[in-house]
């Protein structure tokens, strides 16, 4: 095997297909979950969870792949960080009441979004074991 790292930008299918499941796998297991709403759960958590997976989790990613840091702890922290950025979005969106009542459910979101992208993207992919070491 090539001990060389992956060429920037090139991500794999792997980890592509992971972070497409953490941004719509916890909206989707909502909208199974909650069938006469399915859909307004689905929409109202997607609202969060694909905008931070976009637009922080992939730059996020990108970071700790260069200093080679794809970890399982490093992915959870990012998940638990992440759900925190979305609880205080929450609350700017919201007030800051229904921001505290919604603030855990949210974070505990961030983190099964991170569980979800590193059991489909990171975890035994031989395309970021050379990341890795």
């Amino acid at each position: 095997m090539d001990a060389r790292p992956a060429p920037a930008g090139v991500l794999g299918r792997r980890v592509v297909l992971g972070f497409v499941a953490a941004a719509l796998g916890v909206p989707t297991l909502a909208a199974v979950a909650s069938p006469p709403h399915g859909v307004f759960w689905f929409g109202v958590i997607s609202v969060f969870t694909v905008p931070l997976t976009l637009f922080a989790g992939v730059p996020l990613f990108v970071y700790l792949a260069r200093r080679r840091r794809v970890t399982f702890w490093w992915c959870m922290l990012a998940g638990l960080v992440l759900g925190a950025v979305g609880a205080l979005l929450f609350m700017l969106m919201t007030n800051v009441l229904a921001g505290r009542n919604w603030a855990p459910l949210l974070i505990i979101t961030g983190l099964l979004c991170a569980l979800v992208f590193w059991l489909v993207g990171v975890w035994k992919n031989q395309a970021l074991d050379t990341i890795r070491r």
